[in-house]
């Protein structure tokens, strides 16, 4: 009676894990926290050896650079040239697939290294008007911060407003001439428009929003920060490169013909000697017991695309194949 996975493996297998998985554990504890690892230099790129690859059976692998980017740093291309011999086999691609062989590889990979720079940008210019409008949320709101008089009814003044329409924070400085006329005080911008009028006592200073337009005096800036590139920087590196043929996983048409099927009992192959045959376990198609007997139908793959083998089991025996479409 054939086995393909017996206990005692299994356990030796688990035990084996278990035991990696201890003494990985140990190791971790004896040697503490990890060290991370070193800061590469800022906006740079390394690229990576290719190592060997293993092509599919009858098949290709398909390679492509490899690159590490380390810090800030934009890759605009990165390509592969392939030559195997005195033959160009792929040139400036960004992938090439390889057959079984040996190559000479050359990886070509172009950056830019880049940095964040902040400057301010005046938002708000000295000469600018602005707070034409009196409702929320285009009003501003203003400080008067000193008033000069020049008779015992006017004078100048000086104060601070925030700009809505800039939306951001921060004042500028406004000023204008002012009047007072019963106990109401007038304050007007520098081009004599009334902008304000209330009640206040004193030379205190007060809080007010303008219903005229006033003219800054200094200018609003605000902090913008971009990515500001260095020049563009190209590595190249050339190597060897071994692509392996892939292992036998499927049939073809010779294998085929190799499966010994009979319908006397117990002459054809058996279920292991096809598989080694037809170079895969295959998968069970069909599984059923009657009078006593096992009857079973495997399928196993064909190198041809779409292509199967099907074989019919009686009693762990071949006995009848076929070829087929999946």
């Amino acid at each position: 009676m054939e086995t393909v996975f017996s206990l005692p493996r299994q356990s030796r297998m688990f035990r084996s894990f278990i035991l990696a998985a201890a003494l990985t554990l140990l190791v971790g504890l004896l040697t503490g926290v990890p060290i991370p690892a070193a800061h590469a230099e800022a906006g740079s790129i390394t690229v990576n050896p290719i190592g060997t690859k293993t092509a599919p059976y009858h098949g290709k692998y398909r390679v492509s650079p490899s690159y590490t980017k380390r810090g800030d740093a934009v890759v605009d291309s990165a390509t592969i040239t392939v030559t195997k011999g005195n033959k160009t086999v792929a040139r400036d691609a960004t992938s090439v697939s390889l057959a079984a062989g040996t190559y000479t590889v050359t990886q070509k990979v172009r950056y830019r290294p880049f940095d964040y720079q902040t400057r301010q940008e005046e938002v708000v210019a000295v000469g600018t008007w602005f707070a034409d409008y009196a409702t929320t949320p285009y009003a501003a709101t203003c400080n008067l911060t000193s008033r000069t008089s020049t008779t015992d009814t006017t004078g100048t003044w000086t104060g601070t407003c925030d700009v809505p329409q800039a939306h951001i924070p921060g004042t500028v400085k406004v000023a204008g001439t002012w009047q007072l006329e019963d106990v109401y005080l007038h304050l007007y911008n520098s081009v004599g428009e009334d902008v304000y009028a209330g009640v206040h006592d004193g030379d205190a200073g007060f809080e007010f929003n303008p219903y005229g337009r006033l003219q800054a005096l200094t200018s609003l800036t605000k902090p913008v920060t971009e990515k500001v590139y260095g020049p563009s920087v190209t590595i190249t590196q050339a190597q060897s490169l071994t692509v392996k043929a892939g292992r036998k996983d499927c049939a073809t048409k010779a294998d085929y013909k190799k499966v010994k099927a009979s319908l006397r009992l117990g002459r054809g192959d058996s279920v292991k000697k096809v598989a080694k045959r037809l170079f895969s376990k295959g998968s069970r198609y069909a599984f059923e017991r009657i009078n006593g007997h096992t009857i079973e139908v495997r399928v196993y793959d064909m190198c041809s695309t779409a292509k199967v083998v099907a074989v019919g089991f009686a009693d762990g025996r071949a006995v009848k194949k076929a070829t087929g479409y999946n």
